[in-house]
């Protein structure tokens, strides 16, 4: 069974073990289609070809690499197409992206027998542009089967008319990669290391943070990484309550350096909110931090109760008393953070890639044994 995987992100070195875990399963082939760059995490990342990268890699030039679902092949994906000879089409994009028809049109010409499933992370039904919806529609219809990140993610294709298979999967990571410490010391010096990742906009709820944290009266410091608009506003909230001293902005930082980050941290705080056009899919920094053994707070919002999987851990959104409440109680407990670091190792096992790779290899012998 042949997949061509279509997917920007896996310009990134690490986001290619996905790829190399289900290259690894017997009967099962990979092939992958990229562009030769593209940014993610603030970095723009060029692609390298790697020692464990046992699989063909077809690197196509595209336009518009700054609009994400603009963004189309005009070199590499006819003959990505042709030399592959697919059985089924992996279209990591949303369904009503350019590449996503692009795919479509060109498959019918130079793959015709290959069936596509494309991948989704989208929650909100909003309005979208004629095209956007043009598209959507006759991938919807052309798309036997569907992977979604989440179940909100599973109700928003239902809801626009998608009748296909959805299989529910998630972002995952290496557990070789993202890994705790032999001894891990928390709250070295009783002062909580806490630590945000992620875009700096308004609906992430930093500011809520911010003011939860203003009313702690023990020693705390916060690690932001990230870049983003509401930076400003943030650091007005900052002065307002008096934080300079214990908040510090790291900006954007290169995924190889994300784990030594969680290494030096204690916990971890998402207080996103859901908004008229977003929510929170996922929330990926929380296995992350798991898998280093770092717990994780957040807020009840979008996908992230079902991903954090601990109850204990989450807050109202938009309630910055909760949060003070909730990192009072197990912040300077040794004991709890212990405890909640030991659920957080065995929660980030849902989502390493060995683990995801047995929903994707579903999916695919679905499409392979009783569609095509």
């Amino acid at each position: 069974m042949k997949v061509l995987k279509i997917w920007h992100g896996a310009v990134n070195d690490w986001y290619r073990d996905k790829i190399r875990v289900l290259n690894n399963i017997d009967g099962l082939y990979m092939g992958l289609l990229i562009p030769p760059q593209w940014t993610e995490g603030g970095y723009l990342n060029h692609f390298e070809v790697k020692e464990n990268d046992s699989f063909p890699i077809y690197v196509g030039k595209i336009r518009n690499r700054e609009l994400i679902h603009r963004y189309f092949f005009y070199t590499g994906i006819v003959s990505a197409l042709r030399k592959f000879k697919p059985d089924i089409i992996d279209l990591e994009e949303e369904p009503y992206s350019y590449v996503a028809w692009q795919t479509l049109q060109l498959k019918k010409i130079f793959a015709r027998k290959a069936k596509i499933l494309f991948n989704s992370g989208n929650t909100v039904n909003h309005k979208m542009n004629w095209e956007y919806n043009f598209f959507r529609n006759q991938i919807y219809k052309n798309c036997p089967a569907a992977f979604a990140r989440g179940k909100g993610v599973q109700k928003y294709l239902e809801e626009t008319g998608y009748n296909g298979k959805i299989f529910i999967t998630g972002n995952g990571i290496s557990l070789e990669r993202f890994k705790p410490a032999k001894n891990k010391l928390f709250i070295p010096d009783q002062t909580l290391r806490i630590i945000f990742i992620g875009r700096l906009v308004e609906p992430k709820g930093i500011q809520y943070l911010l003011e939860a944290l203003s009313q702690i009266k023990k020693d705390w410091k916060l690690t932001v990484i990230g870049q983003g608009p509401y930076k400003t506003e943030l650091k007005k909230i900052i002065k307002k309550y008096d934080l300079n001293n214990k908040v510090k902005f790291k900006g954007n930082i290169t995924m190889e350096k994300i784990p030594n980050a969680f290494l030096n941290s204690d916990l971890l705080v998402l207080p996103s909110y859901k908004t008229r056009n977003w929510s929170e899919v996922f929330g990926r920094v929380i296995i992350e931090a798991n898998a280093c053994g770092v717990p994780a707070i957040a807020s009840k919002s979008g996908g992230m109760p079902q991903v954090l999987n601990n109850k204990d851990c989450l807050f109202p959104e938009k309630d910055s008393k909760a949060i003070t409440a909730l990192i009072n109680k197990i912040g300077w407990n040794k004991r709890i953070l212990s405890d909640l670091s030991k659920k957080a190792l065995e929660n980030a096992k849902r989502y390493s890639w060995e683990k995801l790779a047995e929903g994707y290899h579903k999916a695919y012998k679905y499409l392979y044994e009783k569609v095509l």
